[in-house]
């Protein structure tokens, strides 16, 4: 081989090496786009998920918000009904005394609320409070 040939397979070969080392670097400019954009695609998705999550959440701490302040009416009713029956059943008590004493029979049921002793009745406002509490210390 002369030296013309050798010097133009030298700059063949350079030229080659470059022109490979272009397409890599071009292949790699690419790839980046491309992730870039999948990227850009991916973040919308998921800032539409947040945005809709964030909504749902405002909504949802409002809806618990309500019900807490529910719960505490409940409560708070229950309180007023407990006060009702411990008052009726001191009257009861009384009246009850009162007969004993003349010999008198108090009319059938008079004890009774609802088909529940006075005295028990008290008992049936415990779901109120089980109820609200559960729920207040599940949202804690």
């Amino acid at each position: 081989m002369n030296l013309r040939e050798q010097i133009e397979k030298e700059i063949t070969e350079k030229v080659m090496t470059k022109l490979a080392s272009e397409r890599v670097e071009l292949g790699l400019i690419d790839d980046i786009n491309k992730l870039k954009k999948s990227i850009e695609s991916e973040y919308k998705t998921h800032n539409n998920k947040l945005n809709s999550f964030g909504s749902n959440s405002r909504k949802l701490l409002s809806q618990i918000d309500s019900q807490k302040k529910e719960g505490l009416s409940l409560e708070k009713e229950a309180d007023q009904i407990r006060k009702k029956v411990g008052k009726l059943n001191n009257d009861y008590q009384k009246i009850k005394k009162q007969a004993n004493s003349l010999g008198l029979d108090l009319p059938k049921g008079l004890d009774l609320i609802g088909g529940i002793p006075i005295d028990n009745y008290d008992n049936r406002l415990g779901d109120t409070y089980e109820t609200v509490n559960e729920f207040l210390d599940e949202v804690k």
